[in-house]
């Protein structure tokens, strides 16, 4: 009736034995993925401070500039097929993507004074950087031309030929575009 309980640990060792290396051949399919990911940063100025260029030799007109600045930080390179930006309510840290979507997309035209040194498509090259350039005024009147408020919050984007989408977030008010805020 009541008698000795026998636990055999020589199976418990191996099941143990097992799981681990489940968990190691997942963790190095994982560390793979995560290698081979594109990773770009995106940074936007000219929007919410002062950013000029001068004319060749230093000398006539300074062209007020929105630049976007794109980092490739993966192994691969890439090509920047579009610029453009969305306008939301409010700045919202989660499910930015699905969120977005839902939003109205403005592409932006580049300027056609600045196609000397602004081109799309741009190619980046793995671990390099890249810049787009347009006049302010260029970004101020297609803002116009789309008939948007006076104070508005931006998720600019880029978009590589891929179609992904790489985020940078702006707040800023329509009359001071360009100017230190």
């Amino acid at each position: 009736m009541f008698g000795i309980i026998n636990i055999d640990l020589g199976n418990l060792w191996e099941m143990l034995s097992a799981i681990g290396t489940i968990g190691a051949v997942i963790v190095s399919l994982w560390l793979v993925r995560y290698e081979n990911k594109i990773k770009v940063a995106l940074e936007v100025e000219g929007v919410n401070q002062t950013a000029c260029i001068i004319s060749q030799g230093g000398y006539g007109e300074m062209t007020r500039i929105v630049t976007f600045n794109i980092a490739n930080l993966s192994k691969f390179p890439i090509e920047i097929s579009a610029i453009g930006f969305h306008v939301v309510k409010k700045k919202n840290k989660f499910f930015v993507n699905r969120i977005l979507k839902k939003e109205k997309n403005y592409v932006m035209k580049l300027d056609p004074k600045l196609s000397s040194i602004s081109k799309i498509p741009l190619k980046i090259d793995a671990y390099s950087s890249g810049s787009i350039i347009v006049s302010r005024d260029h970004f101020k009147n297609g803002l116009i031309e789309n008939d948007l408020g006076n104070d508005l919050n931006f998720y600019f984007y880029v978009k590589d030929k891929l179609g992904n989408y790489y985020y940078c977030y702006k707040e800023c008010n329509f009359d001071k575009i360009g100017e230190n805020q």
